[in-house]
Order: structure tokens, then sequence, then C-alpha cells
């Protein structure tokens, strides 16, 4: 609910504080006196758009500032259409602050942080709805009628099954359009993708080869050089006198026959006994590899031609073995994919229209649902409508099919004909004022339970009625108020009476000897003042006694 407003430099007002409370408040006051002030300072906290005349006559700026209480579930419902909000409401909180500077510039706050007009319009809805004669509000704005319809019916579950469809469809309309958009495109691209993929398929890539490879050419390219080395190093090993070997067996004998006579020279008998063995080893697995080593031009030429078919592939790809291994691995996966129909157009139109049919399915049964709805809907209207005195008005809830949304295919739109032979006409089209204010009354009455909104505003919807409609109006009013704060401007004592919180508005004429200027009270009233007031509401100036008897007795129902 609204609980604080405070109000400076705006129209006429100077400065203005106001806290109102839950339930029925009820505003009254002479023509003219700044009660259309308030609802134009609340409709500014909702992000209306305003120039620099609304200013107080010689100041530089208005302020405006609301405080708010809302639910868990307005918070969520705000959250869900701006989230940008989500760190500002840490709790069920909300102070907004409009600034409209004289050079036309402003400024919005929300929780103390700027934010934009557009989304104090976005969450105004959630906040509060203002409803007076030929205003442009939700009930008359025929594009929220369908979310009405569905919040009286209850629809929210078979929603969002159509919304889940809808997505479904979505997906499947524009991967098809985008193929056909694209075909030539995306064959070209998948023609090239098969044709490196055979190109590497055949290469057959191996972690580790290029190296592997050019150790193999190494060596094939030098074999008279390594069969040469060989040979030499055999001949140190094993020379007839001044081997390698020969030496070591020398050396090996006199240590041998040195340890006997002294056990410390054993170690380095050992030590070379040791390195003999090792040398002999050496000799035999050069001997080995010598008698197998020999020239072989034609490996020698394959080896190499393998590597230049490497070295062609990394300079066309730009990439490295171990990069050209892990892309043929992603176009394989990619064209796996395309092979298996993703991308065949025929499976790709069949899919869509599964989805269109099971999206017209779900629509088809929405309407459905939401007509017979609408039926109940618009007998409860027409009751109601009764009851206010328009015995003959005609209620219709209208229904055009449209093309597929995530809302079905229905544009809805409520409509009236408030005299026999008249035609049906959409809410914001209805001529009388008085009749427009019940009919609005009446559906505010009927769909308030499932409203989100948490401050309904009436601004004299009592104009054209008196007497026991008029008593009918505050009884939907008072009925309205049990589950959402209402604030109302009234002319009407019957419904002034019913009043849970009364507030009058008062104009002071303040004169020096220079200058006047006007001063703008509101006021709470007492229950002896609330008597005096709906007196003169019932009287005009002239009050008597009798006319304060019948405010007690209205006040007490």
């Amino acid at each position: 609910m609204l609980s604080l407003l405070k109000i400076k430099n705006l129209a006429i007002v100077e400065q203005l504080e106001v806290e109102f409370n839950s339930g029925l408040n009820i505003i009254t006051g002479e023509t003219g006196a700044g009660k259309s002030i308030i609802l134009k300072a609340i409709a500014l906290l909702g992000g209306l758009r305003s120039t620099s005349d609304i200013i107080r006559h010689g100041q530089a700026r208005c302020e405006i500032e609301g405080l708010f209480n809302i639910t868990p579930e307005n918070k969520q419902a705000i959250i869900e259409v701006a989230d940008e909000l989500a760190e500002l409401l840490e709790d069920e909180e909300i102070i907004i602050r409009r600034i409209v500077e004289d050079n036309g510039k402003g400024k919005a706050y929300l929780n103390s942080s700027l934010v934009p007009l557009a989304t104090l319009q976005k969450i105004s809805v959630f906040l509060f709805d203002i409803t007076g004669q030929h205003q442009q509000q939700s009930l008359l704005d025929h594009s929220q009628h369908r979310r009405l319809l569905d919040n009286y019916g209850e629809f929210g579950e078979l929603l969002s099954v159509v919304k889940a469809a809808y997505l479904e469809y979505s997906k499947a309309k524009k991967t098809l359009d985008d193929f056909k958009k694209e075909a030539s495109e995306k064959m070209e691209y998948f023609r090239r993708l098969s044709f490196e993929r055979e190109e590497l398929k055949q290469v057959g890539l191996e972690l580790g080869e290029r190296e592997k490879l050019e150790a193999q050419i190494s060596k094939l390219q030098n074999v008279e050089f390594i069969c040469n080395t060989i040979n030499e190093s055999l001949t140190l090993i094993d020379a007839d006198e001044h081997g390698v070997l020969l030496s070591l067996v020398r050396l090996r004998q006199l240590l041998e026959n040195a340890s006997k006579k002294d056990k410390n020279l054993e170690e380095f008998y050992k030590l070379i006994d040791s390195t003999y063995q090792q040398i002999r080893e050496i000799n035999f697995s050069l001997e080995q590899y010598l008698n197998n080593l020999e020239a072989n031009p034609e490996q020698l030429e394959s080896l190499r031609e393998r590597l230049a078919e490497i070295a062609r592939l990394e300079r066309k790809y730009h990439k490295s073995i171990p990069e050209l291994i892990e892309y043929y691995q992603k176009i394989q996966a990619e064209l796996v994919e395309f092979e298996a129909g993703e991308f065949d157009i025929e499976k790709l139109e069949k899919k869509f229209l599964l989805t269109q049919k099971e999206l017209e399915k779900l629509a088809a049964k929405l309407s459905q649902r939401r007509k017979a709805s609408a039926k109940v809907l618009e007998q409860k209207v027409e009751t109601e409508l009764n009851r206010l005195n328009m015995k003959k008005a005609k209620f219709k809830i209208d229904f055009q099919e449209v093309e597929l949304s995530s809302f079905g295919a229905d544009v809805i739109e409520f409509m009236l004909a408030a005299n026999p032979g008249e035609p049906f006409r959409g809410l914001n089209k209805v001529a009388s004022g008085g009749e427009l204010s019940r009919i609005l009354l009446t559906l505010k009455t009927i769909l308030n339970e499932k409203y989100a909104t948490i401050l309904q505003i009436f601004d004299e919807v009592d104009t054209g009625i008196s007497g026991a409609v008029a008593t009918v109006v505050g009884e939907k009013l008072k009925t309205i108020s049990k589950t959402t704060q209402v604030l109302l401007i009234t002319h009407s004592p019957q419904i002034a009476a019913l009043a849970d919180t009364h507030y009058v508005i008062t104009k002071e004429i303040q004169k020096s000897s220079k200058t006047e200027k006007t001063i703008v009270h509101i006021n709470q009233l007492d229950r002896p003042a609330r008597i005096e007031e709906i007196a003169h509401l019932l009287a005009g100036k002239n009050i008597t006694e009798k006319f304060r008897e019948i405010a007690q007795e209205l006040m007490q129902g």
C-alpha cells in the first residue's frame, strides 16, 4: 500500500505530507481545493511524463516522494518485469522520489538509486491503478484485457504450457527459416568440411609423428657415416694390441692379483671388472646394430614424402599436428550431426509442423477455456451493473483470432452496450462518464481478488449517480478495500460515510502587505470532524443538526 506521500511545489501545493492507511481512504474537499493534485503526484511516481508547467509558480523544481509497502508476490512480479531492480528490493518497501526541474529535465529515484522513467512505468501497474472518467488505465487498455481474463479464469498452469510450446515452435521455425535462408552457404560449408575430413582421415596423423619421422630420416640420410663411426668404435674397443678390451683385461688382472695382497683394492677390481663387462656388451651390441644397418633409399624417400605431406597440411590449416588431430575430431562430430539429419530440410519442416500443431492444439484449448470463463464473467458484470441502475446494459467479451504467440491466439476486448439498441463498443469509447465509472468499478470489484495492484485509486467514480446507486457503489468500494488499499476522491456523502480513514483538502489564501499565496492543507478527520464534513456534503453551507444526524446514521451504516 501507499503509506506516505510527500509533495513539494507541485501546482498550487507548496508543501504537503500525508500518511495513508489500509482499507478505504476517502478524500473530500471543495472543487479546486487540490484533490486532483494528489492523483497527479501519484501518477508522477508511476513514471508519468511531465513538463515544467506543473511546478509551483516562482519555484525552481517540484519533488514528489512516496513510500509503498509491497507484498512478496508484488516484489516477485516487479522483479520479473524489471530484473535490474532485484538488488534494490531487499525488503518489502519501495521509496520512489521524482523531481521535475524548471528547465524541463528531471530525475527519478527508487530506493535512493537513479532509475529511468521507463522502469517506473513498467512497475507502476503492480503499485497502483487509477480509475477516473476516460482515463486510459489498465481496464480501459484493451491490450490488458487478456491478462485480466486469464487472471480471472486462473489459467496460469495452462499458460505456462502454452508458453513452453511456443518457445519450441519459435525455435523450430527459426531453425527452418535460417536453414532456408542460408541453405546454399550451409551446404557449401558442409561440403568443405567433408573434403577436409577425408583429407585428414587419409593422412592419419599421430601425436609425436613429426619427431619420429625426422629421427628416421636423419638416420637413413647418414648410413655411411654411422657405419664408419661404428667400425672405428669397434676397432678402438677390440684392437689386437691397443684395444680397450685388451687393456681392461690387463688392468683387471693386475688389480685382481694386488687385491689378494691388499683387501682395500677389491673395490677397484670390481669396478674395473664391471666396466670390462659393460664394454664387452657395448661391443656386441654395436656389432649387431652394424650388421642390421643398411642403406634404404626407397624407405628414405617414403619418409621424406610423408614429412612433406604433414608440412603441407600444417601450412594449409595453420595448425600443428596436435591441433590438426583436434580439428579433425571436431569436424567429424559436426558432420556426424549433419549426416544424422539435424540439418535435413525435410526433418526440419516435419519438426516445425509438429511444434506448430501442438501449439495450435494448446492455443485452441486455452481459447475454449477463456470463452467459458468469459461467459461467466459477462453474466456477473451484467448482474452487478443492474444493481448500479444500468438495468439494460449488456457486457460482452469480444474474441479475435490472431497469429500464434506465447499467450495463445486470442485478442480480447471488453465491450459495453449501455442502452438498448446501442452497439457494443470498447470501454475506452463509452461516452457517459457515469456509465464508464460504473462499468470500471464493477470490473474491478469482480477482478480485484486476482488483481496484483496493491493500491486502487478512484477519481470521482460517483459522478452521475446518487441515492441508492451511490450506496451500492460505496459498498463495492468497501468490498475492494478489504483486500486492497483504496484511495477515493468523492463528493458523495453515502460513500464518504463508509471510509476507514477520511481526509479533507482545503485551500487557504495567505495575504501580506505585498503578496498573497495559496496554501493547500490535507487533514485526517476524527469522528466529530467526519460528521461535520459528511453533513457539509449533504447540505452544503447551511448545516443543521438534522443533517448532522443523517451523517451519523450514514456512518453507522
